[in-house]
């Protein structure tokens, strides 16, 4: 009997001490955990109270579990518990080891089949229950039992075939059936060798207790091109496998974000998961050809859904600065396929890729051309900043004049076709068509040609061989920079015309 004191209840003392006890949970993949424990407090015959005023646990090492509880017995029904364990620098294989088998069951199931190594630095476990309430097939809530456990050096096994998080610096906090996993940072090893260097995590787990468990989670990423497009193609994510890119196709660097539902139980269709992946890359460069253009020095991004993949960049086509927005339709109910890229030709890249139009055309300019339909792709360009001359017609436009062109594009083999060409200015405009071949005009129909205030013509433009037949006929044409051309010496009238001969 504990001595009798002014005030308390009188009650039974106990003290009792283990050096060599052993723990073995059946559902644990840890090696049994021996530990020396001490439990002592009394026992309140009056008020039917079981109070552990100490329990201490220690596992050998430095770490160690200090805690209280209380039982509290009632005539009809299980009693009510209170408990509360804290840990101080303990492995995790330990404490997986020492919580109790009735709290918070599927928080610990889940941290007993996917948490593995590293230490617990701090920790605390609470489980509070009334009298009658345990085992009347209510799911305990959050305030009933709940925990939170900081770790270092741990390894998060996530779902799918996503590769687990190592070196893990976290915490792992439960209320009922609810477990959240925040994690501040890891790494995350791929087979190939490949390491991803992971942070700002969270795996979400709500209701842990149902048959089908499907987590929420969300991490950043960071690393090289490779890695992280691997780490993308694994289930339930994949996001790769519509792109067309192997890792190895890729170089560069990049950070971004994953958010996807991960299936923590068989069963799950994984079709009906939602994910989300945002990569922001630098410097980024594809070994193989897209869609026929080389590219390389890539800077921007892309977001790759269930339903679509977004791409926006600035990067080099070809070689030729160009800004990209792509948008590609993943599944049959996504968005419309849209192809938008804008090119950046100053004299030296467009001398290189369209030497033709060395002739009309100097200065630096924006090529905008969508690709977004099935045909022919749109382009149109701002011509304002640059120089604009048609040398047999005795024309140009001066760098700073406004002036815009927009026409479709088809090809067909060597033949290319501009249609609804059109070409406007203030006091200018060309409208038509105008066919291609190997790069080279080879025709053009134009229904309006007006290049000086008043003029109303049609022209059309037919090659044969190196010479150009041009065809002019309408109401009015100013035509004194043309006659004054032709009629000047022969060496200025034959550097007009270029190395073509032309007749009108």
């Amino acid at each position: 009997p504990k001595p009798a004191a002014a005030g308390e209840e009188p009650a039974y003392r106990y003290d009792l001490t283990s050096d060599g006890s052993t723990l073995a949970p059946s559902e644990s993949p840890e090696p049994a955990l021996q530990f020396l424990a001490r439990i002592a407090g009394v026992y309140q015959p009056k008020s039917r109270k079981l109070v552990a005023e100490q329990i201490g646990v220690r596992s050998g090492g430095s770490g160690e579990v200090l805690g209280a509880a209380t039982v509290a017995f009632v005539d009809n029904g299980p009693p009510g518990v209170s408990l509360s364990l804290n840990v101080h620098d303990m492995p995790v294989s330990h404490v997986k080891q020492l919580w109790p088998w009735f709290s918070a069951r599927n928080a610990r199931l889940w941290v007993l089949g996917n948490l593995f190594g590293g230490t617990v630095t701090d920790a605390n476990l609470q489980f509070q229950v009334v009298p009658g309430r345990l085992g009347n097939g209510v799911p305990l809530t959050g305030d009933e039992v709940f925990g939170r456990f900081q770790i270092e050096g741990s390894r998060f096994d996530t779902a799918g075939r996503i590769p687990p998080v190592r070196d893990a610096v976290g915490v792992v906090a439960f209320h009922g059936n609810d477990v959240d996993i925040a994690l501040s940072s890891g790494s995350v090893y791929m087979p190939s060798g490949r390491t991803v260097a992971a942070s700002g995590g969270a795996l979400t787990i709500k209701n842990a207790n149902r048959p089908i468990v499907v987590g929420g989670l969300d991490i950043d990423v960071a690393g090289e091109a490779p890695a992280i497009a691997e780490l993308a193609s694994y289930e339930p994510i994949n996001a790769m496998r519509h792109v067309g890119l192997a890792p190895e196709d890729l170089s560069g660097t990049v950070t971004g974000h994953v958010r996807a539902d991960i299936p923590l139980t068989k069963g799950m269709d994984t079709s009906k998961l939602d994910w989300l992946v945002s990569l922001d890359y630098q410097d980024l460069s594809l070994a193989k050809p897209f869609e026929d253009q080389t590219v390389t020095g890539a800077d921007g991004s892309i977001t790759v859904g269930p339903k679509q993949a977004v791409i926006s960049a600035e990067a080099k086509l070809n070689g030729i600065p160009a800004e990209l927005d792509l948008v590609e339709p993943l599944a049959d109910d996504g968005p419309a396929r849209s192809r938008k890229v804008t090119l950046i030709l100053d004299d030296k890249t467009r001398n290189a890729s369209m030497p033709g139009l060395s002739d009309l055309l100097s200065g630096t300019i924006k090529v905008a051309i969508d690709k977004s339909g099935e045909d022919a792709q749109q382009v149109s360009a701002d011509l304002t900043n640059a120089r604009l001359d048609i040398p047999w017609a005795g024309w140009s436009k001066g760098a700073g004049i406004p002036a815009k062109v927009a026409f479709n594009m088809a090809k067909s083999g060597s033949t290319t076709t501009l249609s609804d060409f059109a070409l406007d200015g203030k006091s200018f405009s060309i409208d038509g068509n105008v066919t291609l071949v190997n790069g080279a005009l080879s025709a053009a129909r134009f229904s309006k040609v007006a290049l000086n205030r008043g003029d109303d013509v049609a022209v059309s433009v037919k090659r044969a061989g190196k010479s150009y037949a041009v065809d002019v006929s309408g109401a009015s044409l100013d035509a004194r920079s043309l006659i004054k051309q032709f009629t000047s010496d022969v060496d200025t009238a034959t550097k007009g015309a270029g190395s073509n001969a032309i007749s009108v």
